[in-house]
């Protein structure tokens, strides 16, 4: 039933469906949250913002899955896992930061893709240091970010000591544009342009629905990591090398929250690292050849965001 509700009905009832989500989603937290402190204003014209903008950045996630060629041209199930997903994270600084990252994340991942088996372009590879840069701004914990470029160029294309070197020079240039800010507004301050400390990251979970939500979105990342190394090599070069682009995404987030310091809880880290796995997590779903198997791989990612909410 939800298997084909999300994957197999056409494109506008599935994005009505994420829209309706989308929708219970603001007024849950428009009723829990509408009377609190708000991050910068009024909470109520926070959350709003939040959810038009989690809506925005998961439509293009979708986009930029087809534009791959990694989901059909009518399969909007990106646009809806990922509304699911980005709406457990919850109404905080954490969720506006990550949001908005992983909207220049994707804008990233779409000129790593554009790069494929193509010729140095320094241009190219000098707007992905600066947006590497823009992340670690966004957020210092996306600082893996810049590794993650060098690994996915790698990936992609053969490059020459000139494209890396853009990538480390439009990392810097952007953190040039910060200092000068700083210097002409007599701020000058060195530990505010990266403020990064090494700090290895324990949890301690405590409460069931805490447990649940983490025991299973660590199974949902594990499930699709080992299907796609299962039927990796069966797959096309190009889509395997998109594929493995997310997948190392993934992984460097994952090292970045676990050794960086930061207040993330298990649940947050979790639906973070998972949020980019979805294009694996969808690879996994459609290869389960028993339905029910489909139905509780779907249920899990639901059941796991309304936890959240309660």
């Amino acid at each position: 039933m939800l298997y084909n509700l999300i994957f197999k009905r056409e494109a506008l009832f599935t994005v009505g469906l994420s829209a309706i989500w989308l929708a219970c989603s603001l007024f849950w937290e428009l009723y829990c949250n509408s009377s609190s402190a708000g991050i910068l204003m009024h909470p109520v014209i926070e959350i709003i913002v939040l959810h038009l903008l989690m809506g925005f950045v998961a439509f293009y996630f979708s986009q930029v899955l087809r534009s791959s060629k990694l989901v059909g041209n009518n399969d909007f199930s990106a646009l809806f896992l990922s509304v699911a997903l980005m709406s457990g994270i919850g109404y905080n600084l954490i969720a506006f930061q990550f949001i908005l990252a992983f909207f220049v994340l994707l804008v990233l991942v779409s000129k790593i893709k554009q790069g494929f088996n193509q010729t140095e372009n320094i241009i190219s590879e000098f707007e992905m240091g600066s947006l590497s840069a823009l992340l670690t701004m966004i957020n210092p914990l996306f600082v893996v970010v810049l590794p993650f470029t060098y690994v996915a160029l790698v990936n992609v294309k053969v490059n020459t000591w000139r494209g890396y070197s853009a990538v480390l020079l439009g990392f810097f240039f952007m953190f040039l544009i910060k200092g000068s800010y700083f210097v002409f507004t007599d701020q000058l301050n060195f530990s505010e342009l990266v403020q990064l400390s090494f700090a290895p990251k324990s949890f301690v979970i405590n409460g069931l629905k805490q447990q649940v939500s983490s025991a299973l979105l660590a199974g949902t990342f594990i499930i699709a990591m080992n299907h796609f190394m299962k039927v990796s090599a069966q797959l096309n070069i190009k889509i395997r090398v998109y594929y493995k682009v997310w997948l190392w995404l993934s992984l460097f987030l994952l090292s970045g929250f676990l050794l960086l310091e930061n207040t993330m809880t298990a649940t947050q880290l979790l639906l973070c690292v998972n949020l980019p796995l979805l294009v694996l997590y969808q690879l996994a779903i459609r290869a389960f050849q028993k339905k029910l198997i489909r139905e509780l791989a779907i249920l899990v990612l639901l059941l796991v965001v309304v936890l959240l909410k309660l």
